[in-house]
């Protein structure tokens, strides 16, 4: 029969961010699976493992003829980690209100240099009145970030809906946009639509990854803009309206921030074909640890009703249905 004890130096090296690397590992069937449950890298997760196993003085699990499994120690933890998150899940329900009126809290959203400026700023003074004692941290994400798993000390991210791995970080769609071109009204070089042949010999400026993942793009055609470059790269958002005045350039960007920059720029908006385009789910994604905390839910919610509040008042260009041949 397995004995347990108080150790308090064990009790010391354990906090509860390592709790739930091993809940992962004890609840999945590879590493890699354990760290995608808690948004963690390969190395970080592997690191995890090797901690726990110092402090248990066990394997933890095995592979034995291909399967992976659990040694007694391990089966016996399970249950008792179990009870320990949920017991900390509803220790910290119960302890954290929330007033918006009267809160002082900090709250560190990432998102790419486009949504900040085109979804995340407009929303402050919104967020101000209804809280005007809470400061707000903003950190701008590249576009190999917004990949990622969600990084210690970020309270939510938003950020395209990018590549096709499963991400166990919990999230909510916040709008849907697409992508289009951008370029000068005097640019007589492309009309309305482009054909994916103009596009693949285009000058682009890009920047961030060209303003946007390649993986917004269908396949065939971020190939071929890989592979054709940049003319003019440049890590400034803002700088890109200037550098298409007065060029046949063309820059890739999602079409509301496209909208914004046409109406104060003499700069016109290129529908890509539909084959070429594909929608853009922007998602607000948080650790699974705080699915419990009502400051974040209360945050979601405010992003949410902003996100309502300015699609509403915005056409969002469609992308052409015209058959290209």
């Amino acid at each position: 029969m397995m004995t347990s004890s108080y150790d308090p130096g064990v009790f010391r090296r354990i906090n509860l961010n390592m709790l739930y690397s091993l809940h992962a590992i004890l609840n999945s069937d590879s590493l890699s699976r354990a760290a995608e449950m808690v948004s963690l890298t390969q190395p970080a997760i592997s690191q995890a493992l090797k901690k726990l196993r110092e402090i248990f003085d066990d394997d933890l699990f095995y592979v034995e003829a291909g399967d992976r499994r659990l040694t007694p120690m391990a089966l016996a933890l399970k249950p008792k980690v179990e009870r320990v998150l949920l017991e900390a899940r509803e220790t910290f329900a119960t302890k954290l209100g929330f007033e918006p009126a009267t809160s002082t809290r900090t709250f560190t959203i990432a998102a790419p240099a486009s949504i900040l400026t085109m979804f995340l700023g407009p929303q402050v003074a919104r967020l101000r009145r209804i809280a005007p004692g809470i400061r707000l941290a903003f950190v701008k994400l590249d576009n190999m970030q917004q990949g990622q798993p969600i990084e210690s000390g970020i309270d939510v991210r938003v950020s395209p809906e990018v590549g096709g791995g499963k991400s166990e970080a919990n999230r909510r769609i916040l709008y849907a946009d697409h992508v289009v071109c951008l370029a000068w009204q005097g640019n007589e070089k492309f009309d309305d639509i482009i054909t994916p042949e103009q596009l693949a010999t285009a000058d682009l400026v890009g920047g961030e990854g060209g303003l946007l993942p390649q993986s917004l793009l269908a396949g065939s055609i971020s190939d071929l803009v890989r592979k054709r470059g940049f003319a003019i790269t440049t890590d400034s958002l803002a700088s890109v309206p200037a550098m298409l005045e007065g060029t046949d350039l063309l820059a890739l960007m999602p079409s509301w921030l496209a909208q914004y920059y046409a109406a104060f720029h003499p700069l016109k908006l290129i529908s890509l074909a539909s084959e070429q385009a594909r929608m853009i789910q922007i998602l607000a994604q948080w650790h699974p640890r705080h699915a419990d905390d009502p400051a974040i839910m209360w945050l979601l919610d405010q992003l949410e009703t902003g996100a309502r509040r300015l699609t509403g008042g915005m056409t969002l260009l469609q992308p052409s249905d015209s058959n290209i041949s």
